[in-house]
């Protein structure tokens, strides 16, 4: 529900983005931008040792995890659109049909490699240098 209430106004900003900006690529430019800018204060914020995962003492006021989930929920939805919305646009109908294919396999095998890669990252190295360098 907190998700839903979240990414419905952040959907609405990107729509508005997307209808006001006559090149898809400043969209991109723009979302990825904000995000990587996000997952890096994120990966700041759970480095912390008094607000990231450091901290094991149990309190309600820690919002991190929240935030983080937040983060990342609304990321899964804008970037995907943000992403498919320029490729749609700089393609053409022919090469469209050879490329989309390639496109999708190759993020298929990206979710699976990436996690491995991310953990194998986060336990090869100490956790305040593991983790921002998994976020980034």
């Amino acid at each position: 529900m907190l998700s839903s209430v979240t990414s419905l106004p952040i959907v609405i900003l990107y729509s508005k983005l997307v209808d006001s900006v006559p090149e898809r690529r400043y969209v991109l430019y723009a979302v990825f931008g904000v995000f990587s800018v996000a997952f890096f204060v994120l990966a700041g914020v759970l480095a912390h040792p008094a607000l990231g995962i450091a901290n094991e003492v149990a309190s309600p006021d820690r919002y991190t995890g929240w935030v983080a989930f937040l983060v990342i929920e609304t990321f899964g939805s804008i970037a995907y659109s943000a992403f498919w919305s320029f490729v749609a646009d700089s393609m053409t109908p022919d090469l469209a049909k050879k490329g989309f294919a390639f496109i999708t396999t190759a993020g298929q095998v990206g979710s699976v490699v990436g996690p491995l890669v991310a953990g194998g990252i986060v336990r090869a190295l100490p956790l305040p240098v593991g983790v921002p360098l998994m976020f980034g």
